[in-house]
């Protein structure tokens, strides 16, 4: 094969080409420099290396222990950071860092989706609306008024900015510590949907505080206005594509990608979030709706979708949901501010505690 490639020229000059765009891509990813020599190439390779081969064996530990991967990956990320040879810090606010934590975080929305019964989520509708809206608001004047009391120097609305931060629960950190421990039904599709929508909320209450910090004028029609719209769309487009990719893995005449149900669940998830981005709705929202309507469309549409085969996701979509978690929290652990922290400690316990 190596022959095959080095006689060929078609082969070697695909490989030239390609030497450049690869390099950027990895370097995109590292946040470094593009430079002429093979150094980034390395760098990344032992970057993602060193992250999965600690992520497994702290899943592997995580298993043994029986307590949430998640946790442990953070730590094995605050080990590596400091400690391990060869380690180049991933920025997480470079494009590429950026990338692999939206890809991340939305696929983990996608994959938790899939495992949620439409029904269950319809009966707990009303609870879950409360603790989006009304639980994530009070949330923020609870945290932001402890902030105003701790940090007495800062003005209202910033403290209240720093409530809208810290309230809304985080999906794809839930959503994976919730599959690994024992809880009730109802409680998990409430936690997990709750944790879903209340972005939407808390999105629209940060951009009112950043309009009032920048002395812009807000009403209360345009902000409710806002955030309808980031939900109805964010929603639309999830249940749409979610359905559409049932129809094309599962429909008894129109599942034409039936054998390739795997990989469909990667433009479904990332479409989702993509259009809705684009279209003024909630990106994270309609990947999680997605991965819902997907999982349920042979509930929804019993006559019309094979029963024995089809969407047999949940190997591919359990095992990409766990490499996700293991690049984001890995890297997030790994730039941790320790500085930070212990500047911060007391204060920020209290914070915590608070909330």
């Amino acid at each position: 094969m190596i022959k095959f490639v080095l006689q060929n020229p078609i082969c070697h000059y695909t490989t030239i080409i390609m030497i450049p765009v690869l390099s950027n891509l990895i370097a995109s990813v590292t946040g470094a420099a593009p430079t002429a020599s093979g150094e980034f190439i390395l760098n990344a390779f032992s970057d993602f290396t060193i992250i999965l081969v600690v992520a497994l064996v702290a899943n592997r530990l995580a298993a043994l222990f029986k307590i949430p991967d998640v946790i442990l990956f953070l730590l094995a990320g605050v080990i590596i950071g400091p400690t391990i040879p060869f380690w180049t810090p991933i920025k997480q606010s470079s494009i590429g860092g950026q990338i692999m934590v939206i890809f991340g975080a939305s696929y983990i929305l996608f994959q938790g989706g899939l495992d949620l019964k439409l029904k269950t989520i319809m009966h707990y509708a009303w609870i879950i609306a409360l603790l989006a809206i009304p639980g994530v608001l009070l949330s923020t004047f609870i945290v932001g008024g402890l902030a105003k009391i701790i940090f007495p120097v800062l003005p209202w609305a910033a403290a209240l900015l720093m409530g809208v931060i810290i309230a809304p629960t985080d999906p794809a950190t839930l959503i994976p510590i919730l599959n690994q421990v024992k809880v009730k039904e109802r409680l998990k599709v409430v936690i997990e949907s709750e944790s879903a929508f209340n972005d939407t909320t808390a999105a629209i209450i940060f951009i009112t505080i950043v309009t009032i910090l920048q002395g812009g004028e807000v009403s209360l029609s345009s902000a409710a206005s806002g955030f309808i719209l980031k939900l109805a769309v964010g929603f639309g487009i999830g249940a749409g594509l979610g359905m559409l990719g049932g129809v094309f893995i599962s429909h008894r005449s129109l599942g034409i990608f039936r054998d390739a149900a795997s990989i469909m669940t990667l433009p479904i998830a990332i479409g989702s979030y993509t259009l809705a981005e684009r279209f003024g709705g909630s990106g994270y929202l309609a990947a999680f709706v997605a991965g819902i309507f997907l999982g349920n469309c042979r509930e929804l549409m019993p006559g019309s979708f094979e029963l024995e085969e089809g969407l047999n996701l949940e190997i591919f979509s359990m095992d990409l949901s766990l490499i996700c978690r293991m690049m984001i929290f890995v890297i997030l652990g790994s730039q941790i501010d320790f500085p930070a922290v212990k500047q911060y400690l007391l204060p920020g316990s209290i914070l915590l505690a608070g909330f």
